[in-house]
């Protein structure tokens, strides 16, 4: 079962893994000569919340310019609150829809709290982007 094939020509593809298993990743080369690329890959980690809570949490350790990324469901029109506190304050937000591809926040504007009004019911995906060395950080989420 194939993802994409090498006929698409993609240089990126996005969506959701259809089950849990190993999956391979081959990059072409459609022309004679050698090429330097570079492939990103992200899986992000669904924050869960408890069963009847409208809030949810997780700690999170990453290394200098790391992004670490995290994704939730939301309906459209609900209000959510992100805020990630860290002890060196070098850790930022960067919000974006996973379907709808909108950004909310840009990981440039250095915030560390957002809310807002989401425009469309899908997944979200939420990045801890790291600023400095090694640190500990906690984001919190809250959808009403």
């Amino acid at each position: 079962y194939y993802l994409c094939t090498t006929s698409n020509a993609l240089t990126s593809w996005q969506g959701w893994l259809p089950r849990t298993g190993d999956y391979i990743i081959t990059v072409y080369n459609s022309g004679g000569n050698s090429e330097n690329y570079s492939l990103m890959m992200e899986i992000p980690a669904r924050i869960q919340f408890a069963r009847g809570a409208y809030s949810g949490s997780v700690w999170g350790r990453g290394s200098a310019a790391e992004t670490i990324s995290y994704v939730l469901w939301a309906r459209a029109k609900q209000a959510m609150t992100a805020t990630i506190t860290s002890s060196t304050g070098s850790v930022y937000l960067a919000i974006r829809g996973f379907s709808g591809g909108q950004t909310l926040v840009a990981s440039s504007a250095s915030q560390t709290t957002w809310t807002g009004t989401l425009p469309q019911s899908q997944e979200y995906i939420i990045d801890a982007v790291q600023g400095g060395t090694w640190v500990d950080f906690t984001l919190t989420v809250t959808i009403v």
